[in-house]
């Protein structure tokens, strides 16, 4: 091999030298250069996806969280207070009060309210709120379409299993 090498003229070896050079630096590249490169983008894309995944289980656990960690299936615990309260409250938070045109108790664990002029979507989920954190299912529902778009008259009774 060394007597073929050295019977080339000047030129062919360099010509074979940088040949040579560039199908090494060639190989070089499509056997550990691309590899790794193409390793480092499908690892960069799981960590995107983990990243993704990460804040959504964030996000669930603070749903978990703000349903004060119920267990399916048990039932809500019950407010310290009477019903009128844990309503006169909630409804204030959720911005119903102004709607409420009447309340009447029925005892502790019973009330009457009548509504006029309230959007239906924030009345079912305020409903569903007091349901969750006091316990007072609504045992009966009532409600005409008043003239504007989205808004009821209402009329429902909660109770509170005692």
């Amino acid at each position: 091999m060394k007597a073929w090498y050295e019977s080339l003229q000047e030129r062919e070896r360099l010509l074979l030298l940088g040949g040579s050079l560039l199908l090494g630096l060639m190989l070089l590249y499509l056997l550990v250069w691309e590899p790794l490169q193409r390793d480092v983008r499908n690892l960069e894309a799981a960590v995107h996806a983990a990243r993704g995944q990460v804040s959504w289980m964030q996000q669930a656990s603070a749903e978990a969280t703000a349903l004060k960690g119920r267990a399916p299936g048990t039932a809500p615990s019950k407010s310290r207070g009477s019903l009128i309260n844990a309503v006169e409250q909630s409804a204030g938070q959720a911005g119903l009060r102004q709607a409420i045109q009447r309340m009447e108790p029925q005892g502790s664990d019973k009330i009457i309210l009548e509504f006029r002029e309230v959007a239906f979507d924030h009345l079912i989920t305020w409903l569903g709120s007091l349901e969750q954190r006091y316990a007072a299912h609504v045992s009966q529902f009532n409600a005409t379409r008043s003239p504007s778009p989205g808004r009821v008259d209402a009329r429902v009774i909660l109770e509170r299993s005692a």
